[in-house]
């Protein structure tokens, strides 16, 4: 929770507990639900309480605790088989930082801000010092960084000691890139040829429009091109996901969108999308959908089937709901789950988890005006979904659906399968062979 003035500024900051010791006394919780990795958002040192003002990269918020309680997590989680990925915000700092110390907390004559002879000082661009200065969006509590600066990049993945290798060292299984879009290729790249000094770590970015094709600051993007991000955040997917469960698109016209994306990315790219109903980012999918339990079931069915890694939102499965940032960033209920709104996260993980042809078997799509399918399939099996979207009993028969993506030989088993299905109103289901 946080208090705006007049002019957008954030005048007061609320905190309200949620720490590192908290994290692993769920991890049972987090294993029973299904999950198999951890992503968080910003755990350094900050003012605020989403931690996106980064004020020290090598130090852990004390509100979240200590050096020893992070290693404690990262070797729990291992034991559970478990994964961490940490939150890289890289295109800026904030303002009462180490690094720029606007107030002087980080001593009078440390910082950008308070002494243009520091060594943080060619970090920033002032326009007039010390006062105004480039700021990330125009946010002035959020210094915006070069990154084309040598001694920025050596800090944060160039050096033996820099930010990305000295936590990697500690154990975490990857970085996910805040904002990727602000961070040149070659900054990206950086970063990806530090990871390869390790084992089976993973690089992902916050983009949130098709990666493929991206645009940005006038230059198109190499994010995708083997050798910067292994994947990225599927914003598209979840819009899709909304469009089609709330009638604002049919089905034919979400089934050429899913296709766009399928044959845009290259295959390892899709199959590790981060799909996701939900973010820090964004409205709450109860909230989106209107807290109709039957579309929700619908969507997270659909996060399972879809090629990619679903990403659950902490709280999504309990039934939590909210509009923008900071209604969308509420408590965890555990005194008062939606029981509904987590069974239907817990067996769709379930479901996923129990099917390897869900995880890496080819894909392929299905639909008429009122029924969307998901097939995935390889050479020894084959999982079905099909989602009525419609009010009424339906009959479902292969003529009346368009395929996507189907070899002749799977269409065979596909019509056997789907041939005089029933659907009552509203109902998901699952066909496997």
């Amino acid at each position: 929770m946080y208090i705006k003035n007049s002019d957008g500024e954030v005048v007061r900051w609320d905190f309200y507990g949620g720490n590192l010791k908290g994290i692993m006394k769920k991890i049972p919780y987090l294993k029973k639900l299904g999950v198999n990795a951890l992503y968080l958002n910003p755990i350094f040192e900050a003012r605020s309480n989403h931690r996106y003002d980064t004020a020290d990269y090598f130090k852990i918020d004390s509100v979240l605790g200590t050096d020893e309680d992070f290693s404690a997590l990262v070797n729990e989680l291992h034991k559970n088989d478990m994964h961490l990925i940490l939150d890289g915000v890289f295109s800026h700092v904030g303002r009462h930082s180490q690094y720029f110390n606007y107030d002087g907390a980080y001593g009078k004559h440390n910082g950008a801000a308070r002494n243009p002879h520091s060594l943080y000082f060619s970090w920033f661009e002032f326009d007039h010092y010390p006062d105004r200065y480039r700021s990330w969006w125009g946010i002035k509590d959020l210094p915006q960084i070069n990154k084309e600066d040598e001694s920025f990049q050596d800090f944060i993945f160039k050096a033996d000691e820099s930010v990305v290798a000295h936590w990697l060292d500690r154990g975490i299984d990857g970085w996910r890139l805040d904002v990727a879009d602000e961070l040149p290729d070659e900054f990206i790249q950086g970063i990806r040829h530090q990871l390869n000094h390790f084992k089976d770590k993973v690089l992902i970015g916050e983009v949130w429009e098709d990666a493929s094709n991206k645009v940005s600051y006038n230059t198109r993007r190499k994010y995708i091109l083997g050798d910067h991000l292994h994947s990225v955040m599927n914003y598209p997917f979840r819009g899709a996901v909304l469009a089609l469960l709330n009638h604002q698109k049919t089905p034919k016209q979400i089934a050429h969108r899913f296709m766009q994306l399928y044959e845009n990315y290259p295959r390892d790219i899709f199959y590790n999308l981060f799909n996701n109903l939900g973010t820090h980012d964004t409205e709450r999918i109860a909230s989106m959908l209107h807290e109709d339990v039957k579309k929700l079931e619908q969507a997270v069915a659909m996060m399972m089937y879809v090629p990619g890694v679903p990403c659950v939102y902490y709280g999504d499965e309990a039934g939590l709901t909210g509009g923008k940032d900071p209604q969308n960033r509420k408590f965890y209920p555990w005194e008062s789950v939606n029981e509904a709104s987590y069974q239907i996260y817990h067996r769709w993980i379930s479901h996923r988890n129990a099917q390897k042809v869900l995880i890496d078997g080819e894909f392929a799509l299905f639909y008429d005006e009122n029924i969307f399918g998901i097939v995935r399939f390889n050479q020894n099996e084959m999982s079905i979904l099909l989602l009525n979207l419609s009010f009424v009993n339906q009959t479902v028969k292969l003529e009346q659906l368009t395929t996507l993506n189907l070899p002749d030989e799977q269409l065979q088993i596909f019509t056997k399968l789907v041939r005089d299905v029933v659907l009552l109103p509203h109902t998901t289901e699952f066909i496997t062979k």
